[in-house]
């Protein structure tokens, strides 16, 4: 179906979809899994640009960095709070060391890089992901019958500087910063962007995608909708499936 549908049509189709399950999931049903990722996506990045701003105030990212003797390298800022960021728990500590090859000694030269501000954005970004477990458990809990086994945080302290240099503890209960979706991103703060997304993508389209493969499983489908029809569906199910989730197929309704 076009997107230049007739209201007659529109009419039409809605009708047809309100006694046809494939019709309803893969016209309103994925219209409603788009226009929620839609929102969310938007109010995460409304969210995470005040977190961050106060970091971006301060001047650039990127660039060459600065040189740290006890690692024998350099790492820039944005490297560095990427870094900070897996500290959040025992588990994700551990697992950055042995990534590296470090010890915490040479770890910790590291972090105390990173003044007040910077450790505060930190925190409000393990305390941004910590928002999405309750969604995410009960989503987990119906699709499979267990929620996830999140890390338990790990609370610690920094003596460090404002940007302005004044002195100052900063007082850390830690988190959870689950990168999946691209551990080469790990060590950057566009992780913080992708595994938002990612969360985002998952409530919104996973129990969707799940339900497609259901449906499409079942016998005879091309004799009831045309090989055409079925072939739009499938196209469908790949676009989601390749993290498209906001593309505009799932907003229109599927040719009747």
């Amino acid at each position: 179906m076009t997107a230049a549908l007739t209201a007659s049509g529109l009419v039409t189709h809605r009708m047809q979809a309100a006694f046809d399950p494939l019709l309803a999931h893969f016209g309103p049903q994925a219209a409603e899994c788009a226009a929620y990722a839609a929102e969310q996506q938007a109010a995460a990045a409304k969210a995470l640009a005040a977190i961050l701003a106060p970091v971006l105030a301060q001047g650039e990212l990127g660039g060459m960095g600065r040189y740290f003797p006890e690692l024998n390298a350099s790492f820039n800022r944005d490297q560095r709070l990427g870094m900070a960021l897996q500290t959040g728990n025992r588990q994700s500590w551990q697992a950055l060391l042995e990534r590296r090859g470090w010890t915490e000694r040479q770890l910790e030269a590291l972090l105390h890089s990173l003044n007040a501000e910077e450790w505060l954005a930190v925190q409000k970004i393990w305390d941004y992901f910590s928002g999405w477990r309750t969604p995410l458990a009960v989503l987990a809990l119906r699709l499979y019958g267990q929620a996830p086994d999140w890390p338990p945080p790990c609370s610690f302290k920094v003596a460090t500087r404002t940007a302005t240099g004044d002195r100052l503890e900063v007082r850390l209960h830690g988190g959870d910063y689950p990168l999946k979706v691209n551990t080469a991103l790990l060590d950057s703060l566009d992780g913080v962007y992708a595994e938002s997304n990612a969360l985002i993508y998952e409530l919104a389209w996973r129990e969707w995608l799940i339900d497609s493969h259901r449906l499409l499983s079942l016998k005879g489908l091309a004799d009831y909708y045309g090989q055409p029809q079925l072939a739009a569906f499938k196209q469908q199910v790949r676009q989601v499936m390749a993290g498209d989730a906001g593309l505009e197929a799932a907003h229109e309704a599927p040719s009747s």
